[in-house]
């Protein structure tokens, strides 16, 4: 396995749902195999149509109306906290969760 841990370094891996399950098995395997990875848990973001109808004014507000910031995250607020995550700042943080949430898990 040493070929692929050589060709996985300054590699970084992102994995939504790395916190439990399946995903917490991914992440430790990919840290195993030499890549720094992001854990990245949203809780609502408006990419979440499919999930939570938030193209539909009135579930969208009962959804928003359980989020302390009082909204669903934006598309490029989930992508700068993977920058963030990803960048070489935070070089040394692997494996770790981030919830981006507005507050939702605070409660």
């Amino acid at each position: 396995m040493s070929g692929f841990q050589s060709s996985a370094a300054d590699r970084v891996a992102v994995v939504t749902g790395g916190a439990s399950g399946i995903g917490q098995a991914t992440t430790k395997r990919l840290v195993e195999d030499g890549f720094r990875v992001v854990v990245l848990n949203v809780a609502v973001s408006a990419g979440d149509v499919l999930a939570i109808r938030t193209d539909v004014p009135e579930l969208r507000a009962q959804v928003e109306a359980t989020i302390p910031m009082g909204r669903v995250a934006r598309p490029e607020e989930i992508a700068e906290a993977i920058a963030l995550l990803a960048g070489d700042r935070l070089a040394y943080l692997t494996g770790h969760a981030l919830v981006v949430a507005g507050g939702w898990t605070a409660l």
